[in-house]
């Protein structure tokens, strides 16, 4: 009897095993642009010199962050240019403050980075995506879960304030294909080979309500509508790659297109860039201005 249960036991752990190790493996393209919290919390624990950015308020980084973990936030990763003589803010960082502030929170060109925020990823991909138009040539990582999961883990957090030694960073490539411009999007619009994702709530993209800074209520003429958060489960995890392809998929967004994405500020978009690049889409821009730079402008149509 002691050996039936004894086998009985080994089975389960096995398969136990084995389920962990099927969900471990999700089916992605470029599975190395994600870590878990295990997987984070091993490598701090065996030493590795990672540079960990808290992209949220100074409220939530108190509350709870990553010990070692540099806080960023704000006015230090976005800027204001004027279009059609109107404030267009949120903008991505010229060149040089962008090395200003990454030499501030310790990192240099060659650095690991994990980004990560308390706000369901929207925020830390956004640096991710910052990271990647100045050509990053350090590995850059997304916490899949945020501080959520590695709270969920027991692990521990720091309250007070973190530095970091000052990195050494030099932009010395910009990739400007990831960006699309006002003109250059008006110009595709109706072409069978692109497609533009609105990553807003279903609010903002009925024209039933418009945040702060937008003159216009409504979407950009022939916008797909699929939310940022359709992107992750209910644990705000991202989703294995076969529910990604059959999300985009089954609104026409396809891998031989040229896809351009926006919200408000074009924040909430960088979750949609990362899902999509994350499952092997080739073609994909940020619509920078978003909604606020199209809106704001009264030649442009809206719907």
């Amino acid at each position: 009897m002691k050996k039936i249960m004894l086998m009985m036991l080994v089975a389960v752990l096995v398969a136990g095993f084995s389920l962990s190790g099927v969900a471990a493996d999700r089916g992605y393209a470029n599975p190395e642009m994600v870590i878990s919290a295990e997987e984070l919390h091993s490598d701090l624990e065996s030493g590795e010199d990672i540079a960990i950015l808290d992209v949220t308020n100074k409220m939530n980084y108190t509350k709870a962050h990553i010990p070692g973990a540099v806080s960023i936030w704000g006015g230090e990763m976005a800027t204001t240019n004027q279009v059609k003589g109107e404030d267009v803010k949120g903008l991505i960082l010229p060149p040089q403050e962008f090395e200003d502030v990454m030499e501030e929170k310790g990192i240099s060109n060659n650095t690991r980075v994990v980004v990560y925020d308390h706000s369901g990823g929207l925020w830390a991909t956004r640096v991710w995506w910052m990271l990647q138009v100045y050509n990053h040539q350090g590995q850059v990582q997304l916490l899949d879960g945020g501080i959520k999961a590695w709270q969920n883990k027991d692990y521990d957090v720091n309250h007070l304030p973190e530095g970091a030694d000052e990195g050494s960073y030099t932009v010395n490539k910009v990739n400007e294909d990831m960006i699309i411009s006002t003109s250059e999007l008006n110009n595709n619009l109706g072409q069978s080979d692109f497609a533009v994702i609105d990553t807003r709530s279903a609010a903002e993209y009925k024209g039933e309500k418009a945040l702060g800074g937008a003159n216009r209520a409504g979407r950009i003429p022939g916008a797909i509508h699929i939310e940022w958060t359709e992107n992750s489960d209910e644990n705000g995890l991202l989703k294995p790659a076969s529910e990604l392809k059959k999300l985009y998929q089954n609104h026409g967004v396809t891998p031989d297109k040229e896809i351009a994405m926006y919200c408000h500020t074009s924040v909430r978009a960088t979750y949609n860039y990362f899902a999509l690049k994350l499952i092997g889409y080739p073609n994909l821009k940020i619509y920078d201005a978003a909604w606020v730079g199209w809106a704001n402008d009264p030649s442009l149509e809206i719907e």
